[in-house]
Parts: C-alpha cells; structure tokens; sequence
C-alpha cells in the first residue's frame, strides 16, 4: 500500500501534465482499453478465464464501470480545470466517505468522536471550494473540485463493494474481471468520441503520462490496491490513503507549483488530521474481535 501511495500520488501532476495536449475523454477511453488488454493477459498467464464466475459478473461489471469509466471521466475533467494539491485533498476524503455511508446505510452507529473527526477532515475541504476564500487565478475551479468530488463518490462506493469479492476471489482476478468488463461495456461509446487524441502536439514527456497513468496507475496501483482490500480490508487500507495529498503536496513543491499555499496547507492540515482522528477512534470503538477480523483476508468490515 505504501507503494500505490506513492504511484497515485505521482498521478495528479503527472496525469495533469499530460492532459495539457489529450483530450480527457479520449485519454480515458484508450487507458480503459488498454488496461483491460494488460488484464486479459494476466488473466491468460495466470490460467483464468477472461469471465468471472456467473454470481459475480453482474456486481463485478457494476463495479468496474464504477471504479473505472465513471471515476475517471468525473476525475480526469475534473482534474483538467483544476489542480493537483485540489484533487489530491478531495480523494483523501475517501475513508470518511466510506463511514459515513456506512451510517447513512445503518450498518455502524455513529459516535461523538469519529463525528467530530469527520467535520474537521470535511471542513478542510470546504476550505477549498468555498468561492468567497479563493482569491488566485491559478487556484482550482469549483467546477473542476466538484467534478473531482463526484470521481471520489465513485471511487468510495468501489472501495466498498470490491472489498468482498477480492476476499472470495482474490485481489487480481476480481481486479481484471472488474476491469474487462467496464472495458467491454464502453468500446461501444467508440464512435461518439469523435477523431483525434489531442489537442496539440503531444511531446514525449506527454506520451510518458499516458504510459504512466495506463501502466502504473491503472495496472499497478488498482492491484496493489486490490491486495490491500484483500488483505487489511477497508479500514485498514484507507489509512494510506491520507499520503496521497502530502506525496501529491511534496511533488508539488518540487517542481514549483504555485497552488501549493497558506489555504492547501491548511486544508491539508484538515483533512489529513480529521481522517487520522477519525481512523483512531473508529480503532478504539471497534471491538476486539471485529479489529482483528479487519485485518484478515476476506473480512467484510465496511462491505
């Protein structure tokens, strides 16, 4: 998990520079594509069939249009009017999503402690798409966060139904299955995308973004990802999730971005803090057995 944290969050500024010169919709429709190839041969070498067994196929393609087209349409048009510090935030409010749809569905009771939390970790956020506080040009458009903020609905809702069948058929299969029939499902959009790739001229550092949000992010970090959920479950694994804004942050700083101010580091400081504090307390509210079934595989906590 430490490694997908540092893969995604490489992701915001490398899919950024890339979707300079590609077209969003485009950039999403080959990477879908050529993720399921990279999958359907997995699947070959590993001696699985390139379908999932009967009982999954319906949940699996549910959850794969979820977790593929539908969260990178909403994150890639998104993170094109945007910025990555703004994206990176908005995904780390992922495991406070997940809670708190676990409290929408009555699945777990809300508790003063992990409430708090959950508004701290919300209000950095808050921070960010409160147009009367933006006062830069260079600062992310509310229409961008709130694109982004859908991609993250989407990409919660597929953290917590993946959970299960990656415990019943293990993190790569169910992975690939997910992945080949989104694939399948959106060749057809094909002719409406119209022709052309770009926009401009794409260089090689552009051509490297695609390679490295079709390789790594797609390939790579949805397995590792997988494994996670896997083997931690969900509240384990979303742990992790609260480096992705500081990777995406420090990366940021690096190369001299100029979104990284006073208002990303406080909202930075919000999130990241309200979802530890609320991790920990959620740690010490769960019984003894149920925190030790979280961390083994096949455990449902949040699924």
């Amino acid at each position: 998990m430490a490694l997908q944290v540092l893969i995604a969050g490489a992701t915001f500024h490398v899919a950024r520079h890339g979707l300079q010169v590609f077209e969003p919709l485009h950039f999403i429709h080959w990477r879908v594509q050529g993720v399921a190839l990279l999958f359907a041969l997995l699947l070959l070498v590993l001696g699985r069939p390139l379908l999932p067994p009967r009982e999954a196929r319906w949940p699996l393609l549910r959850l794969g249009m979820l977790g593929g087209p539908c969260n990178q349409v909403l994150f890639f048009v998104g993170l094109a009017r945007t910025t990555p510090t703004h994206a990176a935030l908005i995904y780390a409010l992922t495991p406070a999503t997940i809670l708190l749809w676990s409290w929408l569905a009555r699945e777990d009771r809300p508790r003063l402690g992990e409430v708090m939390a959950l508004l701290l970790a919300f209000s950095g956020v808050l921070i960010l798409l409160a147009p009367g506080l933006s006062g830069a040009a260079q600062e992310g458009s509310l229409t961008g966060d709130l694109l982004v903020v859908g991609g993250m609905l989407c990409w919660a809702a597929y953290s917590r139904g993946m959970q299960r069948w990656t415990g019943t058929l293990g993190a790569v299969p169910a992975t690939a299955w997910a992945w080949l029939q989104a694939a399948a499902a959106t060749v057809c959009l094909w002719p409406w995308l119209g022709a052309g790739l770009a926009v401009g001229a794409p260089g090689a550092s552009h051509w490297f973004s695609f390679g490295y949000v079709l390789v790594l992010t797609s390939f790579v970090a949805y397995m590792l990802y997988g494994y996670g959920l896997e083997r931690l479950g969900p509240p384990r694994t979303a742990i992790f999730l609260n480096g992705q804004p500081v990777v995406a942050m420090v990366i940021g700083l690096a190369i001299g971005q100029r979104d990284v101010g006073l208002r990303a580091l406080v909202a930075t400081a919000l999130v990241v803090g309200g979802v530890v504090l609320m991790q920990r307390q959620r740690g010490r509210s769960l019984p003894t057995a149920a925190r030790a079934a979280s961390a083994t595989p096949g455990s449902s906590s949040l699924a």
